[in-house]
């Protein structure tokens, strides 16, 4: 292996750790050197989490190239698009692709208006300042966005939906002999309950990271070892959050390094 290719949400990209209010707290509370300054809280503003987050600190740790285009609110359909465009634009010699796929309704449409493609989740339809996309441009949409949900979003539909593409990703890079692993969130609850038996057929058990014997990422890193920021700072500052904190990351990263060298 000579390149990771990591794709997936917040958990992945390390988002809230860009923030200037989370650098400051680590600095301050833990003595943590400034990863970043000159940071804002515009959530959008910085990129300094990747400085920090757990695919960067894995891929120093086994000394290969990265390519992480995860990012804070990416959905399933945007992994699944952004996969298939990777694998088609690039030599996959050599590459091991880290897939994490993001639990809740999430998607990504095309904006005629935007002219491009918008990221979606449930809080940039509720609230022009949710920080998935530019305050500025939420608000240009943000009518659309709610006729949409109210007149054409079914969850249920999109959960469905959003397995059939996945067993297509999944399904192609397997006759590829892509080397793949899935981080989960939740496709082993959701998806199994819609497609039991499509679900079983795909084999993916032995490609689905086992975090301590479970398969679920967020209560490996939350609930059973409290690395997320609340974990870090709720009992100073009242803060709490669910994402991985600065030590979260670090204990991801090494729990991979150490789960990959076991499989060789």
């Amino acid at each position: 292996m000579k390149k990771l290719y990591i794709n997936g949400s917040s958990i992945t990209s390390g988002w809230p750790l860009n923030r200037k209010s989370i650098i400051d707290l680590y600095h301050e509370h833990y003595k943590i050197e400034k990863w970043a300054d000159g940071d804002s809280d515009d959530v959008m503003e910085s990129e300094s989490n990747r400085l920090v987050n757990w695919p960067t600190r894995l891929s120093k740790l086994l000394n290969v190239d990265l390519v992480d285009e995860s990012r804070h609110g990416g959905s399933v359909n945007r992994v699944i698009r952004m996969t298939y465009e990777y694998i088609e634009d690039n030599n996959i010699d050599d590459t091991l692709f880290i897939l994490e796929f993001p639990s809740g309704y999430r998607d990504e449409l095309f904006s005629i208006k935007l002219d491009r493609l918008f990221n979606i989740t449930i809080g940039n339809v509720q609230d022009i300042g949710d920080g998935t996309e530019l305050r500025s441009d939420n608000k240009k949409v943000f009518n659309e966005l709610n006729s949409y949900f109210k007149n054409f979003v079914d969850q249920e539909t999109h959960f469905k939906k959003e397995f059939l593409s996945f067993v297509g990703l999944i399904s192609y890079m397997k006759s590829m002999n892509v080397n793949f692993l899935i981080i989960n969130q939740s496709i082993t609850d959701e998806y199994s309950e819609y497609y039991p038996q499509i679900f079983k057929s795909l084999d993916i058990e032995d490609r689905i990271v086992k975090w301590d014997g479970g398969d679920c990422i967020v209560k490996w890193y939350w609930n059973d070892n409290n690395l997320h920021l609340g974990g870090d700072f709720k009992h100073i500052t009242g803060y709490d959050d669910y994402h991985p904190g600065y030590f979260g990351h670090i204990k991801i990263a090494e729990y991979l390094y150490e789960y990959l060298n076991e499989k060789k």
